[in-house]
């Protein structure tokens, strides 16, 4: 739902996605005005999202801020 409409991820996110959306690693990002830093953000926030799912998809959100 978050990337509704989107086929694919442009080159800066593709580069980057693994370690976004897969790791705990620390990310700094560096790119022009368009270049798609948001969505990269995203994919951070879905990753903490999932380490924090019960099974049927609740969201455990008193473990994470």
């Amino acid at each position: 739902m978050v990337f509704k409409g989107m086929k694919r991820l442009n080159r800066i996110q593709s580069i980057v996605f693994e370690t976004a959306y897969n790791t705990n690693e620390n990310l700094l990002i560096c790119a022009p005005t368009g270049a798609g830093k948001t969505n990269i953000a995203m994919l951070t926030i879905l990753h903490e999202i999932r380490q924090h799912l019960q099974p049927g998809g609740v969201i455990r959100k008193d473990q994470f801020k």
